[in-house]
């Protein structure tokens, strides 16, 4: 159970306060900094600041919940905000509908990608 679910492992470790404490200005110090990144780059890629907000916290949370290494970094970058503006532009114009519906088809053929890659342990 604990493989496909590591965060079981945190109910012992929450019951001490101090490492409650801990977490909370952890997850405080990384939503103010994630927050206006997230915007930032929902802008370079040419989406909606929304749609920003959305990414970073879904992913990071996922992240957190199933990910089996507690010091990975998880979040927005601006490598992929420029690579998905330039696998976009030719194909619809930047913030329309169809240009959002097409980086959310290409995060989830990512994200698929990765679910292969993890369960083969590659």
């Amino acid at each position: 159970m604990f493989k496909f679910f590591p965060f079981l492992h945190w109910f012992e470790e929450l019951k001490n306060l101090s490492t409650l404490k801990k977490d909370i200005v952890a997850g405080l110090s990384v939503s103010f900094i994630l927050v206006p990144q997230s915007m930032a780059y929902a802008q370079l890629a040419g989406l909606p600041i929304e749609v920003g907000l959305y990414t970073a916290f879904i992913p990071v949370i996922i992240a957190a919940l199933f990910g089996s290494c507690p010091q990975m970094s998880t979040g927005p970058v601006t490598i992929v905000s420029l690579m998905t503006a330039t696998a976009l532009a030719p194909i619809a114009v930047s913030g329309s509908d169809g240009y959002i519906a097409y980086a959310s088809l290409l995060a989830f053929a990512t994200g698929c990608v990765y679910l292969i890659i993890g369960s083969l342990r590659l």
